[in-house]
């Protein structure tokens, strides 16, 4: 598995890779990812280093390369080949985060599930003055969206997002995994 990681660091990766389709009968090792880009690590490639050891093969890509990474969504699949055969090992997601030390400006590093509650949490504010949910002017029409069913689709969000930071405390080591239950007015 390939963990996210941030374009200009060094991507480091320990594979493994079952014996018979591995470093020690000769089987080199391509990963390939596909998203905003097409990005290929194998040994060859520019800033690419590539060694093994039992069954394990270590990875490198400096971050001369990985800072041209182009930052999103990507999925990659890990394989092994040798001149007349190809194995396929493993594929899954992962995100290129942007280089921060390279965003001037413009850079939002709030989560998906953040912005999404702070869109419906400045609706609800700007809701709380305005009284009418329906309204016509020369033959058009506009229709909010009920303020209880904003609330609703709040708590849910909030609900994802307290996840989110939940999981990112524990991959942190500063979580204790235990669920704290809040209850919403």
């Amino acid at each position: 598995m390939i963990e996210n990681f941030s374009a200009g660091n060094t991507l480091t990766l320990d594979v493994a890779i079952d014996n018979n389709y591995g470093p020690s009968n000769s089987y080199d090792l391509f990963i390939a990812l596909r998203g905003p880009d097409a990005i290929n690590i194998r040994n060859g490639e520019a800033g690419v280093t590539i060694t093994s050891s039992g069954d394990t093969y270590e990875v490198i890509v400096t971050s001369s390369i990985t800072a041209t990474y182009t930052p999103g969504d990507y999925s990659y699949t890990i394989y092994t080949y040798d001149t007349d055969e190809r194995y396929q090992h493993s594929s899954g997601t992962i995100s290129i985060l942007p280089d921060i030390e390279q965003q001037v400006s413009g850079y939002d590093g709030r989560s998906q599930y953040k912005k999404t509650l702070d869109a419906i949490d400045a609706v609800l504010e700007g809701r709380a003055s305005q009284d009418q949910s329906s309204y016509s002017i020369a033959g058009r029409s506009l229709s909010r969206t009920p303020i209880p069913d904003l609330i609703e689709l709040r708590n849910y969000y909030f609900r994802l997002y307290t996840n989110e930071q939940q999981k990112q405390a524990i991959e942190n080591g500063t979580g204790t995994g235990r669920r704290i239950k809040v209850v919403l007015p």
